[in-house]
């Protein structure tokens, strides 16, 4: 009985479909990679994003602050 390499089926495996095989492993492995990198990319902008978005709201909570200040001041000097 042949050996699986001496068989037609056996040399299509070995000289076509395992480096076919190997091949696209390696495609995806690199689209895996790139789309790891974008990835990175994209959470240093979301953090980035949001770092902006917390300084806009301290600002935003320290001048509605300062808006309530004359506002309760005006209060209590009408009740007395």
């Amino acid at each position: 009985m042949p050996q699986l390499h001496e068989t037609r089926y056996g040399r299509k495996l070995f000289e076509r479909d395992i480096p076919d095989l190997i091949k696209s492993i390696d495609f995806l492995g690199k689209q895996l990679e790139e789309q790891n990198k974008m990835q990175g990319k994209y959470l240093e902008f979301l953090n980035k994003q949001t770092s902006v978005l917390e300084k806009q709201l301290n600002v935003s909570q320290q001048q509605l602050e300062a808006m309530k200040k004359p506002i309760e001041h005006r209060i209590i000097n009408e009740e007395r």
